[in-house]
């Protein structure tokens, strides 16, 4: 849903700020983790699957902030639950190097929240819920592979 009125509000500044932080560390981080993996072993479907949903995840809060969604902070919130959920799940592997991206995008839903006087609640239970999911998800592919 896009919001109503994009000329009434002004853009949130920071949370745009750390939303583009947030993906320009996560795509550099995964290009970095792709060399160092594909040297070792084959990246296709796993670890490659992985990593490039960890790169959506970091670029749809940036996409929405510049797209003026309604949803925004909220979206950005479930996009730092799915990455804390990957990172928890794969820290003793490339996990760990993700942990800024969710922390990046994290601020930038809280950011944008505060920007816009919003309750923060349903951020929290996005990201909440959006890290159960991606755990639960990763734990069923790793189950069939």
């Amino acid at each position: 849903m896009l919001d109503p009125n994009p000329n009434k509000r002004t853009q949130p500044w920071p949370a745009l700020a750390l939303a583009a932080a947030g993906a320009l560390v996560c795509l550099v981080t995964t290009y970095i983790v792709w060399r160092g993996i594909a040297q070792n072993q084959s990246m296709w479907p796993l670890p490659g699957l992985y990593l490039l949903e960890t790169d959506i995840l970091a670029t749809l809060p940036l996409a929405g902030m510049l797209g003026r969604l309604a949803f925004k902070n909220n979206l950005a919130w479930a996009c730092a639950g799915a990455l804390t959920g990957f990172c928890l799940l794969g820290a003793w592997s490339v996990g760990f190097f993700y942990l800024p991206v969710a922390l990046l995008l994290a601020l930038s839903g809280l950011a944008a929240g505060l920007a816009e006087h919003k309750n923060l609640l349903p951020g929290l239970v996005f990201f909440l819920a959006a890290s159960a999911v991606q755990a639960a998800l990763m734990l069923t592919v790793i189950s069939f592979i």
